[in-house]
């Protein structure tokens, strides 16, 4: 079998909306890494704020919205409808310039950060490790795909604003951005469902 002899031919349905999905993770990759890499420092500064007993990044905006995300005991279904308010103000934080989407971002690290530092002393670290972990790792990579479109977003307006780019986007383009977050929606759903059927578990296991 040749190469590529797998993937569906390139002018069917299915294979345009494997290249669109395809090109448009490539495309969203490097802003999702910065915006994971925002979430992990926001976690450090979280529990260091904790852990040396100021607690003032509680305060930041959306961090009620983001601590909804931590509870163990709730339904997929009320999961669900937490991290999709995430997921819009991280996606339509694009018309602040990426100033919402940051500091949605920012608060989620900010508050399992607290979570971890406050757990210190009080709880064995495997238990504060499984309470986080499993559906956290995954609704990482799913906040991180949703602030990547307000980050490209906002990096192809200032492109476009400066010469660099004649257009903001092409419908291919856009097809791609609604393929990116529809995806992150999904991977949300997944650490929902991760969170209220293997999470909880083991937290009452350990």
């Amino acid at each position: 079998m040749a190469p590529g002899d797998s993937e569906p031919p390139a002018g069917s349905l299915l294979g345009n909306f494997h290249r669109d999905l395809r090109d448009g993770i490539a495309v969203h990759l490097p802003y999702a890494l910065g915006s994971a890499l925002l979430v992990c420092c926001s976690v450090v500064a979280g529990a260091l704020s904790q852990t040396v007993g100021t607690g003032q990044l509680a305060r930041l905006p959306f961090t009620k919205l983001a601590s909804s995300v931590l509870t163990q005991e709730r339904s997929v279904a009320a999961l669900v409808q937490a991290d999709t308010e995430l997921l819009a103000v991280l996606v339509i934080g694009a018309v602040t310039l990426g100033i919402a989407t940051a500091l949605g971002l920012v608060a989620q690290g900010v508050v399992v950060g607290i979570f971890l530092g406050s757990s210190v002393g009080t709880i064995r670290p495997v238990v504060a490790l499984v309470a986080v972990a499993p559906h956290g790792l995954v609704k990482l990579l799913g906040l991180a795909l949703a602030a990547s479109v307000s980050f490209r977003l906002v990096a192809r307006a200032l492109a476009v604003l400066i010469g660099v780019h004649s257009r903001f986007l092409t419908n291919r383009e856009w097809r791609q951005t609604g393929l990116v977050i529809g995806l992150a929606w999904v991977t949300l759903l997944l650490a929902a469902v991760i969170e209220s059927f293997v999470t909880l578990r083991l937290v009452r296991l350990f």
